[in-house]
């Protein structure tokens, strides 16, 4: 995560688990939050669906959906789902459509999201509830790894904690 984007950050010891959920050849799903300034509607999020070029790259298909505009202060909260993580990414992908995002929160990350966290709070995560959502389906597993998977709630202060 960004040093300004909050939400679920995930601590490991295990190269295998952390390969198995940040390359994109798994199309482990990351889902986003952003508030934007400026209205957010199909029209100028369509490119998002079909992937933008972003430093010289272009990025995989998006999948957004619009979950508040707010006319009068010019905002929008959009909630995005990639499955890259390139630096800044998101941002940047808001930015090639004409939204600058003004607050950011990761929600979940593949089947892994904030349920029963407040910020700054963690749980550590067991065997049984990675090998239940479906991850390394191809290979054993050495349970010793999984003494050090920790889900962190990570939350950044802002001035206002209202979203519009």
């Amino acid at each position: 995560l960004d040093w300004d984007t909050s939400g679920v950050l995930i601590l490991t010891n295990d190269g295998d688990f952390t390969d198995e959920m940040i390359h994109p050849r798994n199309e482990i799903d990351k889902v986003y939050v952003a508030r934007v300034k400026g209205i957010a509607n199909k029209e100028n999020l369509r490119p998002l669906t079909r992937g933008l070029e972003i430093d010289g790259k272009k990025t995989k298909p998006a999948v957004y959906e619009i979950l508040k505009v707010d006319p009068v202060k010019n905002r929008s909260v959009v909630q995005l789902t990639i499955h890259e993580g390139r630096n800044h990414q998101v941002k940047k992908m808001f930015e090639a459509v004409g939204l600058q995002v003004d607050k950011l929160s990761r929600t979940r990350f593949g089947h892994l999201d904030l349920t029963g966290l407040r910020p700054g709070e963690s749980r550590r995560l067991n065997k049984k509830v990675i090998l239940k959502k479906n991850y390394f389906l191809t290979q054993d597993i050495d349970f010793y790894f999984f003494s050090d998977i920790i889900l962190f709630r990570i939350n950044i202060i802002f001035k206002k904690r209202v979203w519009i």
